[in-house]
């Protein structure tokens, strides 16, 4: 049970994202420098019988459609996800400390030495001027009046949206290639 908790966090991890990343980089600058779609004669032609030999082994002649590239892919797809899944109740949380002022003057007041101004229109310059546009009143416990100001709270959700998107396009290239059609139309002048 412990080693199936093990992988199930690996398939989760950056470690994880990281490696199926630099794999699929290297198997992309592979199917770029590399023709592809060519005949074994071609390969052989051009790299020599080893490396035609190779290159069709691993399938470095259509990188992009081969059984690895595609499994790797998935394994990219799952990690996006499960690292979407499990960080929403993080960014859930984040966003909803930062809205409990409460929570700020907890640990303001966890400070050594916090400042204490006692002029709050003096306060609100100083917010207005960091750039805060939305300034609030709160009490403590003690009944200890407060202004708290916050930004970019938008911003906690950053990171999950990108996550989402690349998984978004990952699934739509994938739905594309599955889908496709080609045709071939030859052009013979005077016809």
């Amino acid at each position: 049970m412990e080693s199936l908790k093990k992988v199930w966090r690996f398939l989760k991890s950056m470690n994880f994202a990281i490696l199926l990343l630099t794999v699929l980089a290297a198997a992309c600058a592979f199917g770029s420098f590399i023709t592809q779609g060519q005949s074994m004669e071609w390969y052989i032609q051009m790299y020599g019988e080893k490396a035609a030999s190779a290159i069709t082994l691993f399938g470095l002649d259509d990188v992009f459609h081969s059984p690895w590239f595609v499994i790797l892919a998935l394994f990219l797809c799952l990690n996006l996800l499960l690292c979407s899944v499990f960080r929403v109740p993080v960014v859930i949380r984040r966003w909803k400390q930062m809205e409990d002022a409460g929570e700020m003057v907890r640990l303001v007041q966890a400070m050594e030495n916090p400042s204490r101004i006692s002029d709050p229109e003096l306060v609100r310059a100083q917010f207005r001027e960091a750039g805060f546009a939305r300034i609030r009143e709160g009490k403590t416990t003690d009944g200890i009046r407060y202004l708290y100001a916050q930004k970019n709270r938008i911003g906690l959700w950053g990171a999950w949206l990108c996550h989402v998107g690349i998984l978004i396009l990952i699934l739509g290239f994938g739905l594309g290639q599955m889908t496709k059609k080609e045709y071939t139309v030859y052009g013979v002048p005077g016809q």
